[in-house]
């Protein structure tokens, strides 16, 4: 498998932005993430796909990459058309010319939208069956994790 399969393959969304942060270059997960297909993305402003409040975020990732070199775990939330808007992790890294000509900036970002949805059905579930415990058990007996209470029981 060449390169460019491993890039259009995966889910991972993958932009190309040059040194102003405007999107040269975009893999096909972008469609997924963003719903825009890649095409409709060159040339925006990579803070211009984000909700107002990620924006300011978005120019200090983009500071903190041209000063540093690379960053890991930066979370920013995206708009999509239609859609609640998406949770994305970040990490970026500066792209050089062979002579070390800064060329742009490469971002790689997944998803933690299925993840965080998964915590808070988790905690729901852990709401409803303390209470269900507190209706079978009546107050005498509170527990704080469910679990600890149903080993001991």
């Amino acid at each position: 498998m060449g390169y460019a399969a491993l890039v259009n393959g995966t889910s991972y969304l993958m932009l190309l932005l040059d040194l102003e942060g405007r999107i040269t270059d975009a893999n096909p997960a972008t469609a997924t993430l963003y719903g825009r297909p890649a095409h409709e993305l060159v040339g925006v402003p990579f803070q211009a796909v984000l909700e107002p409040g990620s924006q300011t975020k978005a120019g200090l990732l983009l500071a903190r990459t041209l000063a540093e070199g690379a960053v890991t775990d930066w979370e920013l939330s995206h708009w999509r058309p239609g859609a609640p808007p998406v949770l994305i992790s970040y990490a970026t890294v500066l792209l050089r010319e062979a002579s070390g000509a800064l060329r742009g900036i490469g971002v790689i970002g997944r998803d933690l939208s299925a993840g965080l949805d998964l915590t808070i059905r988790l905690a729901t579930t852990n709401q409803e069956l303390e209470g269900a415990l507190l209706q079978l058990e009546g107050p005498k007996r509170r527990c704080r994790r469910p679990i600890s209470c149903w080993k001991r029981g």
